[in-house]
């Protein structure tokens, strides 16, 4: 299978993604917009490897992944990235002079710490030369998905070919659905060459985390230091894993290392069981509206005219921005509006069938 730039590119936005998802952060109001500060100092900074050019002469693609460093504080509970791309040819030169990160301003706060170009001893600095837009572009509107994210981009003027990019940034914030709680995935490969890899994970004492990893028998060095034992891991080198087109979505063959602070299944339920709960008074407000509708006997039709009237009546749109992604919206609200999610049409649906007296849970 052929990998273009581009799509390495959106691999690790996409990771950023995921992982910035829970990546905690503190209790303040989150920032619409990028802003530039200085790295943190529980930061341990590194220096991206520099390859001579004879040690890329035999490597065919348009880029070289230098460094990828991501580093969680779960103290301040932070996430930190810092990502150097060695720009190979002209067609790197396209798939990469487009610079971009995403946050959710509901809740993360996105602080860019810098953006610069080494050329040879050169070091360019681009913070402040070329001009960062943020707009809110819904890569998932087409599959009426809204989550409200929003893209920090610039367009790089000058790039060419043997060029490295480099930049560093970090997002804080407490998604308001777990505030408290944190699980995260992070890949330890990617469908690409990376010379230098690294991990670094803070965690301080009082709070429990569980680790384990999969497709991968690489373990954590461990330290500590002024309360806070550190967990880091190191590849480096990394050949790419490159996917056949016939494994299913829900399938990656990837090394990864998860770690959270959820004991197991039994915590995860009790997190998310209140999420789904339905008053007494959103329940006759339900069947107020309903009754308009449907019959609430004991002929077995009504329990279908029900599920129709779900799936054929409720479009389906999602706005999951903030708390939206995990807590569904009110039955009544659903019914009203005629559109919800997936989880939104669930509980409708299991709260309408509770009505009709049948056992029914979302």
């Amino acid at each position: 299978m052929n990998v273009s730039p581009r799509s390495w590119h959106i691999f690790f936005v996409a990771m950023a993604l995921v992982v910035s998802s829970v990546a905690q952060g503190a209790q303040s109001a989150p920032a619409s917009r990028l802003r530039v500060a200085p790295v943190p100092g529980w930061v341990a900074r590194h220096d991206a490897p520099r390859l001579a050019d004879a040690a890329l002469k035999s490597h065919s693609g348009a880029s070289y992944w230098l460094l990828v460093d991501y580093q969680y504080d779960l103290g301040s509970r932070s996430r930190y990235v810092h990502i150097a791309i060695r720009i190979l040819n002209q067609q790197g030169v396209q798939a990469f002079s487009e610079f971009s990160l995403d946050h959710d301003p509901s809740y993360q706060t996105l602080l860019l710490h810098s953006l610069r170009v080494r050329r040879g001893d050169r070091v360019i600095d681009k913070l402040g030369v070329d001009p960062i837009e943020t707009t809110q572009r819904e890569s998932s509107a087409e599959r009426f998905l809204y989550d409200g994210t929003l893209t920090s981009s610039a367009h790089l003027s000058d790039i060419r070919a043997g060029d490295v990019i480099d930049y560093e940034y970090t997002i804080t914030g407490a998604h308001p659905a777990y505030p408290d709680r944190m699980f995260n995935e992070c890949p330890l490969e990617f469908p690409l060459p990376l010379e230098l890899f690294l991990l670094r994970v803070r965690v301080p004492d009082g709070r429990k985390v569980e680790f384990s990893h999969r497709n991968t028998d690489l373990e954590p060095a461990i330290s500590r230091a002024g309360g806070v034992t550190i967990y880091d891991w190191k590849r480096e080198r990394t050949q790419p894993r490159v996917l056949d087109n016939n494994l299913p979505p829900w399938y990656s063959p990837y090394a990864s290392v998860r770690f959270t602070d959820f004991a197991g299944w039994r915590d995860v339920a009790a997190w998310a069981v209140p999420l789904f709960q339905v008053s007494p008074d959103e329940r006759k407000r339900l069947r107020k509206l309903a009754e308009e509708s449907l019959r609430f006997d004991d002929d077995p039709a009504a329990i279908t005219a029900a599920i129709r009237f779900v799936q054929d009546e409720v479009r389906y749109l999602a706005l999951v921005q903030g708390m939206s992604a995990y807590r569904p919206h009110a039955p009544s609200r659903v019914w009203s509006q005629r559109y919800g999610d997936c989880k939104d049409k669930a509980l409708l649906l299991s709260t309408l069938l509770n009505e009709l007296g049948v056992e029914a849970y979302p």
